[in-house]
């Protein structure tokens, strides 16, 4: 069972890592959007790499098995997590 989350948790951690690529490209390359290029695409690569990497770094620990270590790495993406909420509940 810890393995099958801790697949999921590298595999998400590399969608969203993949994802913030693609992101900030666009925000140095312009393919989309392009009457507002480069002005909120760094922000949001920013958060999905913050949030990518504490969920990388649980799966890692839970793929060796060590559940508490795995749990506590979980800490910063929910407190990132948190934080996005707050901030798009204060934009909207």
């Amino acid at each position: 069972m810890l393995r099958s989350l801790a697949a999921l948790e590298i595999a998400s951690a590399a969608l969203l890592m993949a994802g913030a690529a693609v992101v900030f490209a666009n925000a140095r390359f312009c393919w989309f959007n392009q009457m507002s290029c480069g002005m909120v695409e760094p922000l949001v690569a920013f958060f999905a790499v913050l949030i990518a990497v504490p969920i990388g770094v649980a799966g890692a620990l839970h793929w060796r098995r060590k559940a508490l270590a795995g749990l506590l790495a979980l800490v910063p993406a929910v407190a990132v997590a948190v934080f996005l909420i707050g901030q798009a509940r204060q934009w909207w």
